[in-house]
């Protein structure tokens, strides 16, 4: 069930991103290149609860239906995290992640490889506003 709802947020991701999506794939999680600003929020690894004030913005490079990649100004140092996605300056699209492997690039700057695991709620954070990457 949850691999269904990743496709179709997925799927809204890159049609709003006017992203045209072959209907037919080969592969089951075709990866498609997408440079987006993202709000990556950390889930306390004991109470598995959004840390808002410790949300912090990011640029999506790829993405699929299984995973994701990213650049960062930090580490994520918990076990899972959400993905925010924002549209007209709204938080519209949730996920649950785990980062599966950091690779240092620049001083500062990150990249980070995720497996997805699942669409959150709405309501399950709100971060602080929409981001605004000024990395590389």
């Amino acid at each position: 069930m949850f691999p269904f709802e990743l496709d179709q947020a997925i799927y809204r991701i890159l049609e709003v991103n006017g992203i045209v999506v072959p209907r037919r794939e080969r592969r089951q999680a075709r990866r498609y290149a997408l440079r987006q600003p993202v709000t990556v929020t950390p889930v306390d690894d004991r109470s598995g609860r959004a840390v808002t004030a410790e949300a912090f913005d990011a640029l999506l490079t790829d993405i699929s239906s299984g995973g994701f990649g990213l650049v960062v100004d930090r580490l994520i140092t918990t076990e899972k995290a959400v993905l925010t996605f924002w549209h007209e300056e709204r938080p519209w699209c949730h996920l649950l992640f785990e980062p599966r492997w950091i690779k240092f690039t620049a001083p500062a700057c990150y990249q980070v490889g995720g497996r997805l695991v699942m669409v959150l709620p709405d309501d399950f954070c709100t971060p602080p506003g929409p981001p605004r990457w000024h990395g590389t």
